[in-house]
């Protein structure tokens, strides 16, 4: 399987210099700590041209083939992926006990405005269920976050794109 991953320029050359580093990632992600890749490469850019921009410098596009066939991949339902994205968002790392083990987790992208969403959650603005009404997907195209080392070695590097 293809896969994209969109950064800034350094943070590409580092990735390259010294490898994938999953405490890089934030808890609070869609599906929590991890190396994110989509499946699609302009979801890449979009992430690459935004991160370049507040770092002041290009953006960059890693494209990596992930070998599935020893993986173990959690492939959440739609209702199952509400859970995991609301609960990493709400609850961090305390979430991350509640999954069985796993490699990667597959799913769609959460739309951009989560973060607002969440916000309004935590000041009870919304309820969970008006969250949950808002959570939509951006379709087609799905991210994967990479969670393992093993799942990391899975990864075999295919081109970068410097924008």
């Amino acid at each position: 399987m293809l896969l994209h991953h969109g950064t800034d320029f350094r943070s590409a050359q580092d990735i390259r210099k010294y490898g994938i580093n999953l405490s890089q990632g934030e808890w609070t992600a869609d599906f929590g700590m991890g190396f994110y890749l989509a499946t699609q490469k302009g979801v890449a850019k979009g992430r690459a041209s935004q991160a370049g921009f507040r770092k002041r410098q290009r953006g960059a596009i890693l494209t990596y083939e992930l070998e599935l066939e020893e993986l173990t991949i959690l492939k959440p339902g739609l209702s199952e992926w509400e859970d995991i994205v609301l609960g990493f968002r709400r609850w961090g790392q305390a979430f991350a006990d509640k999954l069985p083990e796993h490699d990667c987790i597959m799913g769609p992208i959460a739309d951009g405005k989560i973060a607002v969403m969440m916000e309004m959650l935590a000041a009870n603005l919304i309820t969970e269920a008006d969250f949950r009404a808002g959570l939509k997907a951006k379709l087609p195209g799905l991210q994967i976050a990479i969670k393992t080392k093993r799942a990391i070695e899975a990864l075999v590097f295919r081109e970068e794109c410097v924008l």
